[in-house]
């Protein structure tokens, strides 16, 4: 799929996401099929607005919580087991 824009006004006037997604979607070729094509420019598809990102991102930053797993010790049986449980648990959480 070839573009050609003349200004970044245009693009964003004429830009219809839906539109391209279902173009892309008809293909059935998928991301292998644009890699195969010998894609040098990530589609406008994929990219999400900055706004949107920055929305997100507020969001998530408030309830993102990381577990924080101390390693020190995996190589004794005692704290490898501890280790294992706690990396267990924390990725079923």
């Amino acid at each position: 799929m070839h573009y050609q824009i003349n200004s970044q006004a245009k693009l964003a006037m004429d830009y219809d996401r839906s539109k391209e997604i279902k173009a892309f979607d008809d293909t059935k070729a998928g991301v292998k099929g644009l890699v195969d094509d010998g894609i040098v420019e990530i589609p406008r598809m994929f990219i999400r607005p900055i706004d949107e990102l920055a929305e997100e991102l507020i969001q998530v930053k408030s309830t993102l919580q990381v577990p924080v797993i101390d390693i020190s010790g995996l190589e004794v049986e005692d704290a490898h087991k501890k280790i294992v449980d706690e990396i267990r648990e924390a990725s079923e959480k």
